[in-house]
């Protein structure tokens, strides 16, 4: 019996339902080249902007209308269409689940969420996971590289009562990310570096970890895995289909073990998160300063 018939065989007894299916056993024994170290070479900050710009246009277009905005954060069928009021509120306080999730993580590490200096969400989108931070923390960085998503977040973080003073930062350009403020106690990005190419997850995650205070956590959820999939920056640059959508990518982690090691940082532990759906598993890395 092979290890893949094996694994469905216990996955199926076990009776698993995970919130957004994941073809496990094709994630982990599909294509064993994925788990592989991806390679890009020493790729030209042209190249990295055009590989930025193709997959940013979708979420500065699309998904930035009015009856999508808060769909394309969380792809429910009950968020694609203007939102009431209470309709926001409800969908912001979905990111309570998020926010517990963090001081689990804070806990296990002896830190505490409340009490950081500095904390930065990559990809705030409309303010989702900031608007349920404990209010004591004492500057908040709200980065996305949609101005509509970043507006939205303006405006649900302002009904917010909090004595924390935010920051918002547009990513124009892929080199914007280099000009983020740096000494964070606390960086955090979900479901959204998996809408980049292989190549900006990568150069992402070198930047943010950079920004880490002295023994400062960075939790980022990054899909490590996919059946089949494989990347060409050229072939993906030439393609008139590319960009077009809501794109799913992967980053082995090989290639995370090497930026942690090159950050100066330690990969701490790591475990299974969804928010990807289809063939693709992710986790949620923790990282952590020297």
């Amino acid at each position: 019996m092979s290890l893949r018939t094996l694994a469905s065989r216990l996955i199926a007894r076990l009776g698993i339902s995970p919130q957004y299916p994941v073809d496990f056993t094709q994630a982990f024994f599909g294509d064993l080249e994925r788990h592989q170290k991806f390679f890009f070479g020493d790729l030209s900050d042209e190249v990295l902007q055009l590989l930025f710009e193709k997959t940013a246009s979708y979420w500065r277009t699309l998904a930035s209308e009015p009856e999508e905005i808060y769909w394309s954060v969380i792809t429910r069928p009950e968020f694609k269409k203007m939102l009431s009021d209470e309709d926001k509120l409800r969908f912001l306080m979905t990111g309570q689940h998020d926010v517990k999730l963090l001081r689990r993580v804070c806990t296990q590490l002896g830190v505490e969420l409340a009490s950081c200096n500095s904390y930065l969400e990559y990809g705030c989108g409309v303010g989702r996971t900031v608007f349920n931070l404990p209010p004591s923390i004492r500057e908040i960085h709200c980065v996305d590289f949609s101005h509509a998503h970043l507006e939205e977040a303006k405006t649900n973080l302002r009904s917010r009562s909090s004595t924390s003073v935010y920051h918002y930062h547009l990513i124009d350009q892929f080199k914007d990310i280099k000009n983020l403020p740096g000494g964070h106690s606390f960086i955090h990005s979900l479901i959204v570096l998996q809408h980049n190419t292989p190549p900006i997850i990568e150069a992402t995650i070198s930047v943010l970890l950079s920004l880490l205070a002295p023994k400062g956590v960075a939790v980022l959820h990054v899909p490590i895995a996919r059946g089949r999939y494989s990347f060409d920056p050229k072939v993906y640059l030439h393609s008139t289909s590319a960009g077009q959508d809501l794109e799913m990518h992967i980053l082995p982690k090989a290639n995370l073990y090497d930026l942690a090691l090159r950050e100066k940082c330690s990969l701490v532990y790591s475990f299974c998160g969804g928010g990807c759906g289809g063939d693709i598993y992710s986790e949620y890395i923790v990282f952590q300063k020297s």
